[in-house]
């Protein structure tokens, strides 16, 4: 029996995940597929076909694509999403999967350490601001400074993360309407709000090495789904406090790390993403409905399908919602 699936998607040239790949490969655990998410054709020089699953998908999709495509066919009871970019080191899986152990678990986040800056990190996971904020925890300190931070880990950040496969295909997998920057923390607080644990594993620990580019057309979309992801979880958040806090969350983040014409660009998605103001009202619905997903698994001792997730999760969305989704 397969205990883990190892995902690693790339959107960029297939150059990008072979380093990953051969580290994966060279530490494999024991009872794992790999399976490699990527929308570019590849040739296969090295002949791993029969130790890998290339997923392909011709496609303008996201990241968050390629993953919930690659999962409907994992076989593993964990899921182990594994950036392309990024290097691991032997036994990097053990620490993480004993976690598992505990059914309330439904992901493990990893350190990720930064390759140039040996001893600091690029995250322990991700948080989230009560005015919409997407935080990256841990990000470039030291790595003992993860103990003082471990409980403001909400979920695994995408680079890296571990998941239980029935509790991620029962939600749907990855929602793509925050698109692939907002993923992480809306799983996490989906997680969250499912009554489902969420554990940091300091023990486990890869390195990222090189980050894809976002480009500057992408702003409107990255401020579309930073709009979206708020509406989502605003009333769990707090209504009055999240409503207070938004304003000021969206300028923050229009001026982040963004030029002024990037940043403008992300208000000009922001503005377009109030479309989204009943998206709260849909994830409460979906939340009843994976809830319930998951108690029939647990009764029954059954597995579940990412499309027979989807077709539940379809029933409280409205077809305007589905149609857009589409």
């Amino acid at each position: 029996m397969t205990r883990l699936s190892i995902v690693i998607p790339c959107l960029g040239p297939c150059e990008q995940f072979e380093d990953t790949l051969a580290s994966v490969l060279q530490h494999r655990p024991d009872r794992s597929e790999v399976i490699v998410a990527h929308r570019r054709a590849y040739a296969d020089p090295y002949g791993l076909k029969g130790e890998v699953t290339f997923s392909y998908i011709e496609s303008p999709g996201g990241l968050v694509d390629l993953i919930n495509n690659a999962i409907q066919d994992a076989r593993g009871d964990v899921i182990h999403v594994l950036a392309a970019g990024t290097e691991v080191q032997d036994g990097w899986t053990h620490a993480a999967l004993r976690h598992f152990a505990d059914p309330r678990v439904a992901a493990v986040a990893p350190l990720v350490l930064r390759h140039e800056a040996p001893g600091r990190m690029e995250s322990m996971g991700v948080s989230y601001a009560r005015g919409g904020r997407r935080i990256s925890v841990g990000h470039e300190l030291q790595i003992p400074d993860h103990h003082a931070l471990r409980d403001e880990v909400l979920g695994p950040s995408l680079t890296a993360g571990f998941y239980c496969r029935d509790t991620l295909l029962a939600v749907g997998g990855f929602c793509r309407e925050v698109g692939d920057d907002l993923a992480d923390i809306d799983l996490a607080l989906t997680f969250r709000d499912l009554g489902c644990r969420t554990v940091l594993e300091p023990k486990c620990q890869v390195s990222l090495i090189t980050q894809e580019d976002r480009s500057l057309l992408g702003a409107v979309s990255r401020g579309w789904s930073a709009e979206t992801l708020f509406w989502r979880h605003w009333a769990r958040e707090g209504r009055a406090v999240s409503l207070l806090a938004h304003p000021l969350s969206v300028l923050l983040d229009a001026v982040k790390d963004e030029g002024i014409l990037s940043g403008g660009l992300k208000l000009l998605g922001r503005t377009l993403g109030l479309s989204s103001l009943r998206a709260g009202g849909v994830y409460e619905r979906q939340l009843a409905a994976a809830s319930e997903l998951l108690g029939d698994l647990e009764a029954r001792g059954e597995t579940l399908s990412l499309t027979a997730a989807r077709e539940e999760l379809a029933k409280a969305t409205p077809i305007s919602q589905r149609q857009r989704a589409a």
